[in-house]
């Protein structure tokens, strides 16, 4: 036993030291302390030579993974966590003894200092390549889609599928009618600057019912919704824009530019399904965030269908189910069903009319489809003949006419439909 006499309290400043235990330690408790580590084993030690680099390279990779993964805030918060948890493992690797009776001084500035910089470098690499992907998506849509949009998908770009995503969407292709009679009788420039007011007033209203412009076809677009999440609204908007597109090409007729050239209008084809959309194309390089699928094509062919039946916006069944009946927007007739060029299954169709559409035209056009479905074409055509009379349905009668002799050569296999011959 060895028993240290000294000095624990007095005015000089002689015998006190600064240590781990205070400001002003004894000496005679220094001593004690460093009699007792001789005498028992119980003394520090510094860490493996390699500690610091390994420590530092291990909290360094740690607070890089933080970064990548986490968002700021949340990796702030483990960022702070992770250096906290390092000195307290660090603490109670020092203060409480390990079998051998040794306590390990760890390194703490190497560790720390290259964990905080090695966060500090990631979270400035994560915000440049964050700016970056922002303004890639602003300049990749924010021609094509409305503004609110944008800054929607900034805010998440992961809604952009590069890959390819199944999801059921609304289609619709617009087609300008009349733009070729009136091309020729125009030069280049003049033609380019009238397209270009048609489809500038077309992009506007689409984008107003957050449709996705998707590209621009000749003298005609196409746009689709639920582009980057899905738009419960969909349909009812597609039925919606078509009319406004139709009102706004209208309104380019009375334009003093347009007197004595042939008038412009729009034809408007749109279908609802399940369809793949993301990036196409040749990515990066050149690609096109658009839509693939069999509702894509249908929507074509329905716009071209117009000029055979007479109408100017045309819907599938599916587009009706969604959309439901909004009378102070629109009014729906149904045409039957037809099976398009280049498909199979006969599908539903209607036309998209105005609030005002007549009603009793619409119910003479239900009878008569009603008739010509269940094999009565003489009623049918009887109706189709006063359609015809009453209200100009010369297009949708012959279409009817040229059924039923097609049903006359089906024979048991009529099936009600309409097969179209041309696209």
């Amino acid at each position: 036993r060895l028993i240290f006499i000294g000095w624990t309290s007095t005015g000089a400043l002689a015998d006190f030291f600064k240590t781990a235990m205070g400001g002003k330690t004894p000496g005679v408790v220094v001593h004690a302390v460093a009699a007792d580590m001789a005498l028992t084993g119980r003394a520090k030690q510094l860490a493996h030579p390699l500690a610091p680099l390994a420590l530092a390279l291990l909290l360094g990779a740690a607070a890089t993974l933080v970064a990548a993964v986490f968002p700021p805030v949340l990796s702030s918060i483990a960022g702070i966590a992770m250096a906290v948890g390092y000195v307290g493992g660090a603490g109670w690797l020092l203060f409480n003894w390990t079998p051998g009776g040794q306590g390990v001084l760890l390194p703490m500035v190497g560790p720390l200092a290259t964990g905080v910089a090695a966060w500090v470098s990631a979270t400035a690499v994560e915000a440049a390549l964050f700016k970056r992907d922002r303004e890639q998506i602003r300049k990749q849509f924010r021609a094509r889609v409305s503004p609110q949009l944008v800054e929607k998908l900034v805010e998440n770009p992961g809604a952009v599928s590069m890959t390819g995503e199944q999801r059921e969407m609304t289609t619709m292709f617009i087609d300008l009618a009349g733009f070729t009679s009136l091309s020729e009788r125009l030069d280049g420039p003049t033609t380019v600057a009238t397209l270009n007011r048609a489809m500038r007033e077309n992009t506007r209203v689409l984008t107003a019912e957050n449709a996705y412009v998707n590209k621009f076809l000749g003298d005609g677009l196409m746009a689709f919704w639920s582009a980057f999440d899905v738009e419960p609204e969909q349909a009812a908007r597609a039925c919606r824009a078509a009319l406004e597109c139709q009102r706004a090409i209208g309104a380019l007729n009375f334009d003093p530019s347009m007197k004595g050239l042939p008038p412009l209008s729009a034809r408007v084809g749109i279908a609802t399904g399940t369809v793949v959309v993301g990036d196409c194309g040749a990515p990066p390089e050149l690609n096109d965030y658009t839509v693939i699928g069999n509702a894509v094509n249908l929507a074509s062919r329905l716009e071209s269908a117009n000029k055979q039946f007479g109408t100017s916006v045309l819907i599938d069944g599916r587009t009706r189910e969604l959309a439901g009946d909004h009378p102070g927007d629109y009014t729906l007739r149904h045409l039957g069903r037809i099976v398009v060029v280049g498909q199979t299954t006969p599908v539903s169709i209607y036309e998209v009319l105005p609030p005002e559409a007549d009603r009793e035209q619409i119910a003479t056009t239900h009878e008569a489809v009603e008739k010509f479905q269940q094999g009565d074409f003489v009623g049918a055509l009887t109706l189709f003949h006063q359609l015809e009379e009453r209200w100009g349905d010369k297009k949708l009668a012959a279409v009817y006419r040229d059924g039923v002799a097609d049903a006359a050569d089906q024979g048991d296999a009529f099936d009600g439909a309409l097969r179209l011959r041309a696209k």
